[in-house]
């Protein structure tokens, strides 16, 4: 397999440059297959001796970070920059990594790592993706680039968090001490530990946070039910007054929060908006063949 070289600005790469490599990876699918670390490092290696260029190291120790993460929160790309900056005799010219969505997924911090490259005389090279950013042309290029990785980074982003929210409900279960009106945790389920993620020894989050079962507790449902009623027939622009009617209903009553509070409008209109949520979410379930969810 023949590599050709491909500078991210200029229009060629000079010969015989010294070389830092970089490879990343970001999740153990990545680490497992045809983007591990170990692939990426022979791709380096063998692309800077097909182009007559000295590879004087790689960094390798970002397994597992987010392409979001600034350059400054790594430390030994943070490091490898500054001694690209620094230009020392027989020190490295330039940067190399195998495509731009492994060097970053963050369009301003690529531009201006780019901008810094520019203004200290050293190059970013890539494997993959031609760009001559000292022109019009390819600083556009670049942006349109970077913005394509971005989006697909925040678009990953949101696809995991609406499957763990999902997952969550559809086992009726909660991740915060806080539960919804109308329901309790299982006291049958086990001592409710901590209700965020836990993080490793370099501070990134594992695993995933404890949770409880929920369970519909008697008296609040009931109160639910006559909440939502009343204020079924109230528009959007009449949901507060329907609120602050509730609340004095429920203060000339005598009925007190069964949570030990007190009736205001705000935790009415919260309850209220929770419970159309709720069942939006069910009805969404009905409609896809999936079990109930709370």
């Amino acid at each position: 397999m023949s590599y050709v070289a491909k500078p991210i600005y200029g229009a060629t790469v000079p010969e015989n440059l010294r070389l830092l490599g970089y490879a990343r990876v970001s999740t153990k699918e990545q680490t497992r297959y045809s983007e591990s670390l170990d692939t990426q490092k022979d791709a380096l290696t063998r692309w800077a001796s097909a182009n007559g260029h000295t590879l004087l190291g790689i960094i390798c120790n970002d397994e597992g970070e987010s392409g979001r993460l600034p350059f400054a929160r790594r430390s030994d790309l943070k490091d490898a920059i500054a001694r690209l900056d620094r230009r020392e005799p027989g020190g490295p010219q330039g940067l190399l990594f195998m495509r731009l969505d492994r060097l970053s997924r963050n369009l301003l911090h690529t531009i201006e790592l780019a901008e810094r490259g520019l203004q200290h005389g050293w190059q970013l090279v890539c494997m993959q993706e031609e760009i001559d950013y000292a022109t019009a042309n390819g600083r556009l290029f670049l942006q349109m680039r970077m913005s394509m990785a971005q989006y697909e980074s925040a678009q990953t982003a949101e696809r995991v968090a609406y499957g763990m929210t999902m997952v969550r409900l559809r086992a009726r279960r909660s991740q915060s001490r806080r539960t919804p009106f109308g329901y309790r945790l299982d006291a049958a389920d086990g001592p409710f530990e901590n209700a965020k993620r836990a993080r490793d020894d370099r501070n990134r989050k594992v695993g995933l946070p404890d949770s409880r079962i929920l369970v519909e507790n008697p008296a609040e449902q009931r109160l639910l039910a006559r909440i939502v009623k009343s204020m079924a027939s109230c528009r959007p622009n009449e949901v507060g007054a329907g609120a602050y009617r509730l609340v004095k209903e429920f203060r000339l009553e005598g009925v007190t929060h069964p949570r030990g509070s007190v009736w205001y409008v705000a935790s009415i209109k919260n309850i209220y908006l929770t419970a159309i949520r709720h069942r939006h979410q069910r009805a969404h379930y009905a409609r896809q063949g999936e079990p109930d969810a709370r």
